[in-house]
């Protein structure tokens, strides 16, 4: 008899049948031979408009005694949205948001699951880059804690790197809909006063080089969201971690400019607006911003390719 789910695997996915047949097949053949078949459900909601993914769920479904949920959006409904549908969906007592396209290492689903159990007081684990060098897993009382000791690091700022415990993710996720960083913005909201669990890098593959969804000038944005979603952190944070992480990006900010525009950012009015909303108080980097601006595309392309020459 099965019991219930103690780890859901919440898989937003996109147009990407290849990614989803590797996850499920990684998380079939991991949760067996670690023994924790019963004890792990996979959720996927599935923002593609083809039905792909949907034809190779059913077959999985058939392969593997995993538990599958599988939802299709009728159509489209943007990353924040479907993240939130996959949440929705979920039964275990902690969520672990997983993208479409990564590489487990062989033992990850069970150190991941084994975290579960071991910091079940935890609203909040964080998988932690290698750059991180975490020898030990360890536990913060808060994210606010973290982020302080850490003079930086956002956890979590990589969707798969976020579990959560499932009691404690808002009802109502419209507030964070349009921001594209609704797993920051729950790491945020949880671990304001809850504890944070850390443990060391679960993933073959380098998740900076995959994270390829805005690379079409959204980075722009996907930015400026992030600056802002910093700059309202909850009182619960005080000032000097919002400090520390403001400061960093908005440091940031003109290369991300130049980095965006080679990937088809038009600069508008509201591209301009969002600068000076984001460096308010930082007149020398809204100089080096603007810039950035008015900086050529065709010469920054240029400039990438003599770059690319010495590096090859």
């Amino acid at each position: 008899m099965r019991t219930s789910p103690k780890l859901s695997v919440c898989i937003p996915t996109f147009s990407n049948p290849a990614g989803v047949t590797n996850i499920l097949r990684t998380i079939g053949e991991q949760a067996t031979r670690a023994g924790i078949i019963n004890m792990i459900q996979i959720c996927i909601s599935d923002n593609s408009e083809d039905n792909l993914t949907t034809n190779i769920v059913r077959r999985a479904k058939t392969n593997t005694n995993v538990l599958i949920k599988y939802s299709q959006n009728v159509h489209n409904v943007g990353y924040d949205k479907n993240v939130a549908r996959v949440l929705e969906m979920s039964d275990g007592d902690f969520c672990w948001l997983l993208s479409d396209n990564e590489q487990l290492r062989p033992q990850g689903l069970q150190n991941i699951y084994n975290s579960t159990i071991v910091a079940k007081e935890a609203g909040h684990i964080v998988i932690c880059p290698d750059d991180m060098h975490l020898e030990v897993p360890y536990l913060h009382n808060s994210l606010s804690l973290a982020i302080t000791a850490s003079n930086y690091w956002i956890p979590g700022g990589l969707i798969s790197r976020n579990i959560f415990s499932r009691d404690l993710i808002p009802d109502d996720l419209k507030k964070y809909f349009g921001n594209d960083w609704i797993h920051l913005s729950l790491a945020i909201e949880i671990g304001k006063d809850k504890p944070v669990y850390f443990i060391d890098e679960q993933f073959i593959n380098k998740q900076d080089e995959i994270c390829t969804w805005a690379k079409d000038g959204k980075t722009f944005q996907t930015y400026t969201n992030l600056v802002k979603i910093i700059q309202d952190l909850p009182k619960e944070y005080g000032t000097e971690a919002k400090q520390i992480i403001t400061s960093k990006m908005q440091s940031g900010l003109p290369r991300e400019i130049l980095s965006a525009k080679l990937y088809g950012l038009k600069v508008n009015t509201s591209a301009i607006k969002r600068i000076r909303e984001v460096l308010k108080g930082r007149p020398i980097l809204l100089s080096f911003s603007f810039l950035a601006i008015i900086i050529p595309t065709q010469l920054l392309c240029y400039g990438k390719k003599i770059k690319n020459s010495f590096s090859n």
